[in-house]
């Protein structure tokens, strides 16, 4: 949080915009990846709602 403070002081909006997109993907990809490895376990789906 504080890099992204900082950048917005600094008006460096567009580091800013791809730092939190490069973050959204990532988290994005780790949900995928968990959702394929559950994907077939009963009851997996549960673990996500």
């Amino acid at each position: 949080m504080s890099t992204l403070n900082g950048l917005l002081q600094m008006k460096e909006y567009d580091r800013v915009l791809a730092m939190v997109q490069g973050e959204s993907q990532a988290q994005q990809q780790l949900i995928d990846s968990l959702r394929e490895a559950f994907a077939d376990s009963p009851g997996g789906g549960a673990a996500f709602w």
